[in-house]
């Protein structure tokens, strides 16, 4: 039976990185052909298409059975390329097992039809991946959508051999100020929270070849996104392609296609205000009205969580508000102090200071520049979690009692907090 990979990457590849990229190449189509793979759709395209291809073809002498089709745009993409360029599409056009045009003629969406055209009738992408925008970021979006296997090879790190054991609270990474490890608080009963089991961040939008690695290092084995789906298409995560060594899984707080202040009808029931007061709001209600509105949110987590063992890298945006309350209920679960947990939120407030100043300047977050940062929408204030914290022990008692009243199972509870504690040695 046959098994269909695509691929799609960007045309401009940095100076000097097509040996690395086709070494890459070779070895994860020799690991695909290993397991089964027959069919490669390519785009035709200049750059990590031409690439592609020609890996598809040379693995051909190893694998005969392998087979390179083509799904071209229009007739004539190559017309106003280099005559260099235009010899080596034509040989690769000629050995293709088979070739499908889009289109006689370039129309407007003829990319966009081709490369759904590969999607859909693949089970794997292969892509390289290094910006958030243009027609290899929508194809990666649409492949996520489909629900099939992607593989990213821009962002694979290097292969691990002993994992980081390093303890880190502020990761040092590039691309993420508002980034720590929930490990190092000591709990009620005797024990203290793990390292390399919990990350929170901010939105992961721009990362860096030494951000991945070091996250490939440290142990990280899946990113959760608590983004609507309308924020993920304005911003996608860069780690939202997926890899071989962490999975990308998309855990909506809102409704899966309304962000959060885009739209006041689908914000009744959330606690949320009109957008025009959102800049000066009191989170205490909003936070509440989360948690007692989106208890199947929490179950989601918790199972979620409780069945992935390994480091987890969970965000919204800014990572001070669902990924503050997400928080502040596993570190309530494990017994920390409630004062810890208040100083955990808290510092949110502090390292998104640089963040929020960038964000100013990005048309896609609609943030006006000289906006008042000491507006309350901006800060994460000790008393907003006081608060929080003090509805959940008038309310329920414990936190626990609160995630059971989620439809959490105790066993599940009992599985995850385990996970994420050790005896102190």
């Amino acid at each position: 039976m046959s098994r269909f990979c695509c691929f799609s990457g960007h045309r401009c590849l940095p100076e000097g990185s097509r040996p690395h990229i086709r070494q890459r190449l070779d070895d994860e189509l020799r690991a695909r052909a290993d397991s089964g793979f027959t069919d490669f759709f390519t785009g035709g395209a200049l750059g990590f298409d031409t690439l592609a291809a020609q890996a598809v073809l040379d693995l051909q002498a190893a694998y005969p059975d392998i087979r390179l089709h083509l799904a071209l745009p229009f007739s004539g993409q190559p017309n106003r390329w280099p005559e260099p360029d235009r010899r080596i599409y034509e040989s690769i056009k000629s050995r293709a097992f088979s070739v499908y045009l889009a289109g006689e003629t370039y129309r407007p969406g003829c990319m966009d039809k081709r490369n759904r055209y590969m999607v859909d009738r693949s089970e794997l992408l292969i892509c390289w991946l290094t910006e958030n925008r243009g027609g290899t970021a929508a194809t990666v979006r649409y492949a996520l959508h489909q629900g099939i296997d992607i593989i990213n090879l821009a962002v694979e790190a290097k292969i691990r051999g002993k994992n980081m054991t390093t303890p880190f609270k502020t990761l040092p990474l590039e691309g993420l100020l508002n980034i720590r490890d929930l490990g190092g608080f000591p709990t009620a009963d005797g024990r203290v929270t793990k390292y390399h089991r919990f990350i929170r961040s901010e939105l992961p939008r721009h990362l860096t070849q030494r951000d991945v690695e070091f996250l490939c290092n440290y142990g990280l084995v899946m990113s959760v996104d608590f983004r609507g789906g309308a924020e993920l298409r304005s911003a996608p995560s860069f780690l939202s392609a997926g890899n071989e060594w962490q999975r990308y899984c998309h855990n909506p707080l809102w409704n899966e296609n309304v962000a959060p202040g885009t739209a006041n009808k689908e914000r009744q029931g959330t606690g949320a205000p009109p957008v025009a007061d959102l800049l000066d709001m009191d989170w205490v209600p909003i936070y509440i009205s989360i948690v007692e509105n989106r208890k199947e949110w929490v179950k989601r987590c918790f199972e979620l969580c409780a069945e992935t063992d390994g480091c987890i890298l969970y965000h919204c945006t800014t990572g001070k508000d669902r990924t503050g309350i997400f928080s502040a209920v596993l570190l309530g679960c494990c017994g920390v102090r409630e004062a810890d947990i208040v100083s955990d939120y808290s510092i949110s407030m502090i390292h998104m200071k640089p963040v929020y100043a960038k964000m100013a300047g990005d048309p896609v977050f609609a943030m006006p520049e000289g906006v008042d940062m000491n507006k309350r929408f901006f800060q994460t204030l000790p008393s907003t979690m006081e608060g929080l914290l003090e509805h959940i022990n008038k309310t329920y008692g414990t936190m626990r009692d609160y995630v059971l009243d989620c439809g959490v199972s105790p066993d599940t509870i009992e599985k995850l907090t385990n996970s994420m504690t050790e005896v102190i040695k």
